[in-house]
């Protein structure tokens, strides 16, 4: 398991399969910054379920901001309790719009 967590450089992994439509994987946290050479989610990406994952880069990684990736101000879901399930309802509609097919996915993701 250590050796896992050393392999994505500490951070959390995220893996996404394309074209997978049975789950929209949301990762919330207060640590999320919108910058592709900063970030605490490792996600991997594969083409279909028996293919390998694949790290995607930072600049794919980016760009899942509000999609799949969620800041969490620290202070905010216990001020608002419907603050997450606005974050969620706004996650889809962005899903929906920019991450609802394969070849939205494979645009968003190209550099992977």
């Amino acid at each position: 398991c250590v050796s896992h967590l050393q392999s994505l450089g500490g951070r959390c992994p995220l893996r996404l399969t394309l074209g997978d439509s049975s789950a929209h994987h949301l990762f919330f946290d207060d640590n999320i910054h919108n910058d592709a050479n900063d970030s605490i989610v490792a996600v991997r990406v594969r083409e279909s379920a028996e293919a390998p994952f694949a790290a995607a880069t930072g600049e794919a990684t980016r760009r899942l901001h509000g999609i799949c990736l969620v800041r969490c101000p620290t202070l905010e879901p216990i001020l608002r309790t419907s603050w997450f399930l606005e974050r969620i309802d706004a996650a889809e509609r962005e899903r929906e719009k920019r991450f609802n097919t394969t070849a939205k996915q494979l645009s968003l993701l190209e550099a992977c």
